[in-house]
């Protein structure tokens, strides 16, 4: 970062600094406030430390207190514990916009006695150092004592660098730089004039157990909660003690808290006792100790808290990111008892056990469900923790997951992770938010396996597959995959991706591949493909997974193979194919009859990809940029931007709103490893329906490449088939 160093202001009265300590991360680590260090002020004016409660400057409530002063020749400079915590540290960090408003109710503040002064609603007088001032406290004290530094030490300044952006300084190496005012860190002051001393003894206001309870459970600490904040390290095991137990003690708030190394003795009296030695923020000690007495529970009392069962990733089945603040998240837990509630926050603090907001639910030793929950406002990494208690109050430790919110919804083509193997004539298939690619061509045909996950955008390589194919083509029933045909073959296959399984099932009536799958009511349809004697067939074929068995149904109008199908309203539209068809032909299972709709608009060579999105179906052309979209309710296409690098011999399905082309060849014949994604827009309408544009067979001439193309291909295919 470039130095910015500025000229001293001359000051003529004794100043209060506002130092904002901050680090690239905040304050940083600190040691304790609350003790004077060698030369402090000794003027009768200005106390050991000032209580900011409630204390108000140009409409902004400080709150907190001034801790660990330290003297610089008149100067006297003080800590803001803004949490009042009675510690500096990152809970203490502002932002030098919330000064600017302090100081000049909001106007963005400059190096000058008039911006960088105000006199409190206390009657208190406060300054702002400038920068000089600062490297003054430095070059004379480093890191003051009691005040953070052990990590960053970071302090704002006055000095301004330009509109928005003050100086700040590293206090524990004196390095001075420049840093945008909306930056949260923590702040220091020095007093001008007033006296604002606190004198009042801190009490303790409430206790956890209360006095004379009983009952109380073994497994639970015992809390004090004070009237002030208090200074941290006054409060420890000499301060605060249980009768007969040994434990930690911590601090955080206003609130000590015991907890003992081991479970307390069943149905025992105990006595917890807070001396005189605990202190708070202005160095008042309590004025006598206080004592409170409590009897554990007897044995018949619960008191071990049911087991968070719940998954690492349990946001919207371990999604990473979502555009809706509605989520699902599964989560379970078990106990000896039984489990009664369960409470969800975005908030890390554990819920007490009389806490609105507990769901109860119908207890169980073993419970999971999935359960509705709503994300806070605003885009961003949200986390969400999740507790769970039984009858007797006992409180699990929490389970968390985060999930980004964005929503923004993106609309067109984005880019996945690409495949691990590059191929093209692949089958796919979809379970759940999985696609998988099965096989395909490399130089000759492969038997990989590769699944990619579209919530987390990442790939899994699988165990390969039973056979080597090519041109073959899958569906998806009841969560596993079949797989049909391929170079040279009639074979039929099943893969259960949940135990990795593949079973050999009845072969297909004749040699068939590249005829295109569909599903109606957990039937697979085949249409088409390319016969044993090198033609395109126009048959019909309905698989029923549950019996094995293959059904002849109503022939196809126009014969081809490779076609594109797209499944609207359980009728199946058959679209493109082999080469330089352009027919959309629809096939209704229920009826076993065929139709002939709209064609589409662009001639086709087969491989292409469609699908089903939002009540339209969009197809993206293989070999060209062509991509357009059928309205099935007003038998019209239009036109929308297709793919950014063209390719042939494609993959791709429909996974959550969204359509994935994978793989293929590019436009010098080399296989590829792309994933592109297409994310239509909610508010695409049908086009006018003109009797031009409908009745158009053929947008752009492709005839002669198509010709080329198919020959080619066609020899291509012939020298990677097996000799039969």
């Amino acid at each position: 970062m470039k130095n910015l160093m500025f000229s001293k202001v001359s000051m003529s009265i004794t100043a209060l600094a506002l130092l904002a300590v901050f680090g690239l991360t905040g304050c940083g680590g600190g040691g304790g406030g609350g003790s004077s260090p060698e030369g402090a002020s000794t003027d009768a004016v200005l106390a050991s430390s000032y209580n900011l409660t409630g204390v108000t400057a140009n409409g902004v409530t400080l709150g907190g207190n001034l801790i660990a002063p330290v003297t610089v020749g008149s100067h006297t400079y003080y800590y803001w514990d803004a949490s009042g915590d009675g510690t500096s540290g990152g809970v203490d960090n502002v932002t030098h916009d919330l000064l600017d408003q302090i100081f000049n109710g909001g106007t963005d503040t400059t190096d000058t006695t008039s911006t960088n002064t105000v006199t409190l609603s206390n009657g208190v007088t406060i300054h702002l150092l400038t920068q000089a001032e600062l490297v003054a406290l430095y070059n004379a004290k480093g890191t003051p004592a009691g005040w953070s530094g052990l990590s960053y030490g970071v302090y704002w300044t006055a000095t301004q660098a330009a509109p928005g952006v003050h100086n700040y300084m590293v206090l524990y190496t004196g390095l001075v730089s420049m840093l945008n005012d909306t930056s949260p860190f923590c702040v220091a002051f020095e007093v001008l004039s007033g006296s604002a001393t606190d004198t009042t003894a801190p009490t303790v206001a409430s206790t956890s157990p209360v006095n004379n309870a009983t009952g109380f459970a073994v497994n639970t600490a015992i809390t004090a909660t004070f009237s002030e904040p208090m200074t941290a390290s006054t409060i420890n095991t000499s301060t605060f003690t249980v009768n007969g137990v040994t434990g930690t003690v911590t601090y955080s708030g206003t609130t000590a808290t015991f907890t003992p190394s081991a479970n307390l003795a069943y149905y025992t009296a105990h006595i917890a006792t807070i001396t005189t030695g605990v202190k708070d923020a202005a160095g008042n000690a309590m004025a006598s100790n206080y004592t409170w007495s409590f009897t554990t529970a007897s044995t018949s009392v619960d008191v071990t808290a049911p087991s968070s069962t719940t998954a690492t990733n349990f946001i919207n089945s371990g999604a990473s990111s979502t555009s809706s603040t509605s989520v699902t998240l599964a989560i379970s837990a078990t106990d000896a008892v039984g489990v009664a509630a369960y409470y969800v926050s975005e908030v890390s603090t554990t819920p007490s056990t009389s806490a609105a907001g507990w769901m109860s639910v119908t207890s169980t030793t073993s419970y999971s469900a999935n359960v509705s929950f709503i994300l806070s406002s605003g885009d961003g990494t949200k986390t969400v923790y999740v507790w769970f208690k039984d009858a007797a109050g006992n409180v699990s430790v929490s389970a968390n997951d985060s999930i980004n919110l964005s929503t923004v919804i993106v609309t067109g083509w984005s880019s996945g992770l690409p495949m691990p193997t590059a191929r093209y004539w692949a089958a796919s298939a979809v379970v759940g938010n999985d696609i998988y690619v099965i096989g395909g061509a490399i130089s000759g045909s492969t038997d990989a396996v590769e699944k990619y996950n579209t919530l987390t955008n990442s790939w899994t390589s699988l165990p390969a597959m039973p056979f080597q194919a090519f041109l073959l083509r899958g569906a998806t029933v009841g969560g596993k995959i079949y797989i049909f045909g391929g170079s040279s073959t009639q074979l039929v296959y099943r893969y259960d991706p949940a135990s990795g399984t593949w079973t050999k099932l009845t072969d297909m009536p004749y040699l068939n591949w590249m005829g295109a799958p569909a599903v109606v009511n957990n039937k697979v349809y085949i249409f088409g493909g390319y016969s044993s004697s090198g033609t395109a067939m126009n048959t019909s074929l309905e698989y029923d997974p549950s019996t094995d068995t293959w059904t002849t149904k109503a022939t196809m109008p126009t014969a081809r193979y490779a076609p594109a199908t797209a499944v609207y309203n359980n009728m199946i539209y058959v679209l493109g194919g082999n080469y330089g068809v352009n027919k959309n032909e629809v096939y209704d299972p229920a009826t076993n009859t065929w139709q002939t709709k709209a064609a589409v608009p662009f001639t086709n060579y087969g491989w292409g990809v469609a699908g089903a999105l939002n009540g339209n179906i969009y197809f993206v052309d293989s070999g060209t940029s062509n991509m357009a979209v059928y309205f099935p309710l007003t038998d019209n296409w239009t036109s929308v931007s297709g793919l950014s690098t063209p390719r042939q011999y494609l993959t791709g399905e429909i996974v959550n709103g969204k359509l994935y082309v994978i793989g293929g060849n590019d436009s010098s014949s080399v296989k590829t490893n792309i994933v592109d994604i297409y994310a239509p827009s909610a508010t695409l309408a049908p086009a006018l329906k003109s009797p031009a544009f409908q009745n158009m067979e053929v947008q752009t001439d492709y005839s002669a490449y198509y010709d080329l193309k198919h020959q080619a291909d066609e020899d291509a295919i012939k020298l990677m088939l097996p000799v039969r």
